[in-house]
């Protein structure tokens, strides 16, 4: 990208991460759609060695989080395929609360390739009596999944994993995550705010939540890595350490 074209960004939407993260990736020509393929036909293969059948709420919610281990390179996380290894900080029981007492839940996707995993999580949760809606991005951003790329793999997810009652996948019209509620689709909107409780995934989307604060913290579980060290001070965990919690900062 020329360096006036990140000048004008920069200078346009400064006030906003994710404004300027969508709108840059945007003007790059989405580069990363081969790796996001990649990632999603590795998940796949591992979907084999996964059993949810028996796994508790927690458990399930543990699995997601600790999924979260996709991600371009940076200085502090290597980022990598999805990993399922680790412990899981935070409040996962309390997280599992929420859910208990929910019967709607939208559940916000991140990577490709753990969005394998989420929507294994997704079946597990619908297959059990939750109404399920599963959000993901309209159009193309770094390698999070989008929803045409998260409706194709549900259906092999549901057919390995023996999914009969399935979630529903929603797309947020745009490159947009689900929680800026002002620039995605009425249908995503919907999904966001009148749920009995919200699955995010992810730094971007844990962001989108600070920036919009579209949902009541108590009903919103967040599930993650923390793959730097400002998230894994603003957590109260370790850099890399997977995390689930209610509510965000």
């Amino acid at each position: 990208m020329p360096r006036s074209r990140v000048d004008e960004l920069v200078a346009r939407l400064a006030w906003s991460r994710t404004r300027l993260f969508v709108e840059s990736y945007a003007a790059s020509g989405d580069p990363l759609a081969p790796r996001r393929r990649e990632l999603n036909a590795s998940a796949l293969r591992l979907l084999g060695s996964l059993d949810l059948e028996g796994a508790s709420l927690p458990e399930l919610l543990a699995v997601a989080a600790l999924a979260n281990s996709v991600d371009v390179w940076m200085p502090w996380y290597e980022g990598g395929g999805v990993s399922l290894e680790g412990a899981v900080d935070g409040d996962p029981a309390a997280a599992a609360e929420v859910l208990a007492s929910a019967s709607t839940v939208a559940y916000v996707l991140d990577n490709a390739g753990e969005a394998v995993v989420d929507l294994a999580v997704a079946c597990a949760l619908s297959e059990r009596g939750w109404d399920v809606t599963v959000v993901a991005r309209g159009g193309p951003y770094e390698t999070d999944v989008t929803a045409s790329e998260a409706s194709r793999l549900l259906d092999e997810v549901a057919a390995r994993v023996g999914c009969g009652r399935r979630p529903r996948v929603v797309s947020t019209g745009s490159s947009y995550p689900a929680a800026a509620l002002p620039l995605v689709s009425e249908e995503a909107r919907r999904a966001v705010t009148s749920s009995d409780a919200a699955v995010f995934k992810g730094i971007a989307n844990l962001e989108a939540l600070m920036e919009f604060e579209p949902r009541d913290r108590v009903s919103t579980v967040v599930a993650l890595r923390a793959k730097c060290p400002v998230v894994a001070r603003l957590l109260a965990t370790c850099a890399g350490c997977a995390y689930v919690g209610v509510g965000y900062p």
